[in-house]
């Protein structure tokens, strides 16, 4: 018995909602062009690439009437044109580190409210996950940091020695709206 050829197909996914995806598969048809294999929408705030690779191939196995283990999948994840444009301005080698860091963090945090998961941005912008993780959470590190720094300063006094009870007062608010943004980010 002959072992069937591996096929590859293509899933492209795209997110409409933040709670969604839609998944095009496309693969090479027998007269050599590209078609369309199937569509599928896969619901659920945290569905994984994983999960949308899986079941593009279930899908691709179905339509061309192959083992599931017989297809490779390629996925691709779009994202809106303005962040993949800002994302490829941010990773240019003449670009201060800092400074390129940065706006990678920004185009992470924006895709990732929304609904883009770690894993979907390492695909998006073919990075490793724990990379992509790191991007999602940066700003939460740097968050604790600035709550700690307003906390102290309003629990030892610097703030009325320093610039006086006003200041404190506003250290305290900035310390509980702080907490309550990295109480939020942890939901």
């Amino acid at each position: 018995m002959t072992t069937p050829s591996r096929r590859s197909v293509q899933a492209r996914a795209v997110r409409p909602t933040p709670t969604s995806w839609t998944v095009v598969v496309t693969g090479s048809g027998a007269e050599g062009g590209v078609r369309t294999t199937g569509t599928f929408t896969a619901h659920g705030s945290v569905v994984d690439v994983d999960t949308l690779v899986d079941e593009a191939r279930e899908l691709a196995a179905l339509w061309l009437a192959l083992r599931p283990e017989d297809i490779d999948v390629r996925l691709v994840i779009d994202i809106p044109d303005d962040a993949r444009r800002r994302w490829v301005a941010a990773t240019r080698p003449d670009l201060p580190d800092e400074e390129a860091r940065v706006e990678q963090r920004r185009i992470a945090r924006e895709l990732g409210a929304a609904g883009y998961t770690a894993s979907a941005l390492a695909v998006a912008f073919d990075v490793s996950r724990s990379r992509a993780a790191r991007l999602l959470r940066v700003d939460a590190i740097a968050l604790a940091r600035d709550v700690t720094e307003a906390a102290t300063r309003a629990l030892d006094g610097s703030a009325v020695d320093d610039r006086g009870a006003d200041d404190r007062a506003l250290d305290e608010r900035v310390a509980g709206d702080r907490v309550a943004d990295l109480q939020g980010d942890a939901q």
